[in-house]
């Protein structure tokens, strides 16, 4: 089929061309030398690894030209296959498929990366939970022939993994997170009209909140924002803003910790400028109502949740809306988030500005919100940490885990903690199967969240224990075991030392 009618009537038709010049063999030949030391490359690769702000749009641009112009990537096909899903859900991943079956079909001798182990790294990069929690968040709104398009563009892919890549033999060749995705979710019998290239802001918003139970299974990080952002966009519509405050707060709130930071300056990207034009032009048009939602739908972009300047912001436009309660439970929730996050009044985003301005600040100490707030703060820490040694000192492991299972966590490195040291009690028990099987289900719930970028010492002890369990179950089984979650104690081993690496390479150092 021609790519137009695929295109047609999607987000993506603008893009034909620039999508044609990446399948497109280069006019120059490929290079010798890796691509990866160039500057379009780096650009490419950094904003990719943001962990917020990223702007997609310019990965996907950037990595299109880079396909055409420069070389044919699979670390930079996997890139912009992100980026693609991330920003157009199902038609993004059509798309990326056909760029990356272009690319691999090209001559096997010059595509780059060149060494196997780098060629199976960047395959198995598509596989990632991040790529399974953006395709965990598309909407399978495709038409047949743009599923048939997505089908055969996967068959091909695995098809040439499987003869030009090397891959862990346990592992189904190609990108098989996105073909259980086209599995769980491909119409049984597509027939013309099934389906639609609509976009999510297109589909219309039923008469009654969806608040049924959430997918079955545990949701990702990304996953979790998503629903939340659709959930909180309709209470919006539907003019219930009383409830849609409570669920933005909630989503975006809930498990947040202090920023690393450095003299007060974090690496969090500055909330998009342009957003406050947008409130202000909505406010001068005289609908407090309408500024109000603008500036609510803001909370699920990126920065905005650590902005104490839009709580002021929003609790000013509640105060022209006829309902009080709004207004009193927008300014409670700010004093509360600052009293659990003392910090969030002094630090600054990546470019220096500051998450509450001075009148943000003088707002907020109205309220009292540091009040009593370092001595409550010691005591609840002070507490958590007794709790957890007395769980440490218990001999019999049963009664431990009682103990830990009565220790409130009221944030997501808590919660961590409490699982990090059942683990422990384990291998200390020289239970390392359960241990591995615990701390296995913990990398799989807390990778890719935020709690991975700010804490790197919970990481780094998650990934060093993991390592420790993957050693004992390796010598249990002589080397010749599968372990939980399908990968060899020895693959489990190295990967976590390559983590450790990324997170504390002082400390990847002293592993033996």
């Amino acid at each position: 089929m021609e790519p137009e009618a695929l295109f047609e009537s999607t987000d993506l038709a603008p893009m034909l061309a620039a999508v044609r010049g990446a399948c497109a063999p280069l006019a120059t030949g490929q290079p010798d030398e890796d691509p990866r030391y160039r500057d379009s490359f780096v650009d490419i690769k950094q904003e990719i690894d943001k962990l917020q702000g990223a702007d997609l749009g310019r990965v996907v641009q950037a990595s299109l030209a880079f396909l055409a112009d420069e070389a044919k990537d699979l670390r930079i096909a996997g890139y912009l296959a992100l980026a693609l899903v991330a920003r157009f859900g199902a038609s993004g991943l059509m798309t990326a498929a056909l760029v990356y079956r272009s690319v691999l079909a090209q001559d096997a001798d010059s595509l780059h990366p060149r060494k196997p182990v780098q060629r199976a790294a960047a395959v198995a990069w598509l596989n990632s939970a991040r790529m399974d929690a953006l395709l965990g968040a598309a909407a399978p709104d495709l038409r047949p022939e743009q599923w048939q398009s997505l089908d055969e563009s996967l068959e091909a892919i695995a098809r040439l993994c499987a003869e030009h890549i090397q891959s862990d033999a346990d592992e189904p060749a190609g990108w098989s997170a996105a073909t259980r995705w086209l599995e769980e979710h491909r119409p049984a019998d597509p027939t013309p009209g099934a389906g639609s290239a609509a976009s999510p802001a297109s589909v219309p918003v039923p008469d009654a909140p969806i608040l049924g139970p959430p997918p079955k299974g545990d949701l990702s990080q990304e996953q979790f924002l998503a629903h939340g952002r659709v959930l909180h966009d309709a209470l919006l519509d539907q003019g219930l803003l009383l409830q849609a405050a409570a669920l933005a707060r909630a989503v975006r709130w809930g498990a947040l910790n202090e920023p690393p930071h450095e003299n007060g300056v974090t690496r969090i990207a500055p909330p998009r400028e342009g957003a406050w034009t947008e409130i202000d032009g909505a406010a001068r048009d005289g609908d407090a109502r309408e500024a109000y939602v603008v500036a609510a739908r803001l909370m699920f972009e990126p920065g905005f949740q650590w902005s104490l300047d839009l709580q002021q912001r929003l609790a000013e436009l509640a105060a022209g809306i006829p309902d009080a309660a709004l207004k009193d439970y927008i300014e409670g929730e700010a004093a509360l988030f600052a009293r659990r996050l003392p910090a969030v009044l002094t630090l600054h985003f990546a470019d220096g500005g500051p998450f509450a301005g001075e009148s943000a600040r003088a707002w907020l100490a109205g309220f009292d919100a540091q009040r009593g707030r370092g001595q409550a703060h010691t005591d609840a820490g002070d507490s958590f940490a007794q709790r957890l040694s007395e769980a440490r000192a218990e001999p019999d492991l049963g009664r431990a885990f009682a103990l830990l299972d009565a220790v409130p966590a009221a944030t997501a490195r808590e919660r961590c903690r409490i699982d990090l040291l059942r683990a422990e009690l384990c291998l200390g028990a020289k239970r390392a199967h359960v241990a591995y099987g615990l701390l296995m289900e913990l990398k799989r719930r807390v990778e890719g969240m935020q709690v991975m970028e700010w804490d790197p010492e919970v990481g780094t002890q998650l990934y060093e224990s993991l390592r420790r369990a993957a050693i004992a179950l390796r010598k249990t089984s002589n080397g010749n075991g599968v372990a939980q979650g399908g990968m060899h104690p020895g693959a489990v081993v190295e990967e976590c030392e390559r983590l450790i690496a990324g997170l504390n390479p002082t400390r990847a150092l002293e592993l033996v």
